[in-house]
C-alpha cells in the first residue's frame, strides 16, 4: 500500500480511500485469467495473501487473493488514474475464460457461502 501511494513506512495513518480504485475478479478461473497480465505467479497465491507488483502499463499494483464470494478470485488495487487501464487489461484477459462484468453479485455469492459482511450483516449490536 505504501508504494501505491508513494508513502514511506512510519508516515502515519492515511485514509487512501479517495485515491485508490479496486477491481474484484471473482470465480474459479479468475486467477488463471489474471495470470495472463503478469509473470508473477498469481495463479498459485494462497488465499488471503497479497503481493505488490507491476502490471503492463501500471506500476505499484496491490494484487490480493482475499476474494469474499467463496468462488475464488482476487482484488486488484491501483491508483485512480490507472483504473481505466486495469479495466481494459482485465477485459482482454478475461475474454478467453468467459469472464465478464457483472454488478451486485458479491452479496449474493458471499451469502450463499454463509460469509457475513461487517456493517451490513453484523456490527457491534448484531453477531453471527
Amino acid at each position: 500500500m505504501l508504494r501505491i501511494l508513494g508513502l514511506s513506512a512510519g508516515s502515519g495513518l492515511v485514509n487512501a480511500s479517495d485515491d485508490i480504485s479496486q477491481l474484484a475478479i471473482q470465480g474459479p478461473l479468475a486467477l488463471k485469467a489474471m495470470q495472463k497480465l503478469t509473470t508473477e505467479p498469481v495463479s498459485e497465491m494462497e488465499y488471503y495473501t497479497f503481493k505488490e507488483m507491476n502490471l503492463p502499463g501500471i506500476k505499484n499494483v496491490i494484487f490480493s487473493t482475499t476474494g469474499y464470494t467463496g468462488a475464488g478470485g482476487c482484488e486488484i488495487y491501483v491508483r485512480n488514474e490507472d483504473g481505466p487501464k486495469l479495466w481494459n487489461a482485465f477485459s482482454r484477459a478475461g475474454e478467453e475464460f468467459g469472464i465478464y462484468t457483472v454488478g451486485g453479485c458479491t452479496d449474493t455469492l458471499r451469502l450463499e457461502m454463509g460469509y457475513c459482511l461487517y456493517g451490513n450483516d453484523i456490527n457491534d449490536l448484531h453477531q453471527p
